[in-house]
């Protein structure tokens, strides 16, 4: 469950030349300091936190039931790529041939006009005839450029992308020993135990329960209010809603 933290800036205090060297040392250590403790913060959030003592629970079917879990999520991840690759391709495959269609269309729509005026000698009237039929060809060209950009081989993999990673957020899963584990879901933090309990992981503030597909509406668990955090966890809360307060002038 390791998560790898952002770099945190640090702004070492400028040498100044008002204060003795001793001073500019000891700001210069408050600041590195301060930036520990709110890298200690930034840790502890992505930690796992205790909701309930650890009871008996039945491993090996656990095991078999996330085991399961897991291998019907990646199934139905190879099947909606799949799906796409294929969506993809015959969406191309349809643009090319309708493309194909209508300029054949055009061509032979030209050749009768052409052959119709062959034997005059209104030089202007073939000319614009030329025009039209080039400008029309190219009408449809950008009509096929445009379809295939559309459906391009980046917008393709973004969509994979997406499914992978959604697939892979609704096959997670994690030990039941009573803790509550990091987890994202839709680009938000949270902390959500085996059996699905949820809570914002800035906030601790109550979210639901997990469906299988989204957070359902529930009233928060009876021991909510018996919640022990170890000594470690109950500065964390405080301590990382502050990591906006200013490294300066410590």
């Amino acid at each position: 469950m390791s998560t790898t933290l952002p770099a945190l800036e640090i702004t070492i205090p400028a040498e100044d030349t008002q204060v003795s060297a001793f001073e500019h040392r000891m700001r210069c250590r408050a600041v590195r300091e301060h930036v520990n403790r709110l890298r200690a913060a930034e840790a502890r959030i992505h930690e796992p936190v205790r909701i309930r003592p650890l009871g008996k629970y039945n491993l090996a079917l656990e095991m078999q039931i996330d085991q399961e879990h897991r291998a019907h999520h990646h199934t139905r991840r190879d099947e909606e790529i799949a799906a796409v690759r294929s969506k993809f391709a015959r969406d191309r495959h349809r643009a090319r041939v309708v493309f194909s269609s209508k300029t054949d269309k055009l061509q032979e729509k030209y050749k009768k006009s052409i052959l119709k005026h062959a034997t005059g000698d209104d030089w202007e009237f073939l000319r614009t005839l030329s025009d039209d039929h080039g400008r029309q060809l190219g009408h449809e060209a950008g009509v096929l450029q445009i379809k295939l950009e559309r459906l391009s081989a980046a917008r393709e993999e973004a969509k994979i992308a997406y499914i992978t990673k959604r697939r892979a957020e609704l096959a997670w899963t994690c030990p039941n020993d009573g803790k509550a584990y990091p987890f994202t879901w839709e680009g938000r933090q949270y902390h959500r135990t085996y059996d699905g309990e949820m809570w914002l992981s800035e906030t601790w503030e109550w979210r639901g329960e997990w469906a299988g597909y989204y957070i359902a509406r529930a009233n928060p668990p009876q021991d909510w209010a018996h919640i022990v955090l170890d000594e470690d966890h109950q500065e964390k809360w405080a301590a990382y809603l502050e990591d906006q307060v200013e490294l300066h002038g410590i």
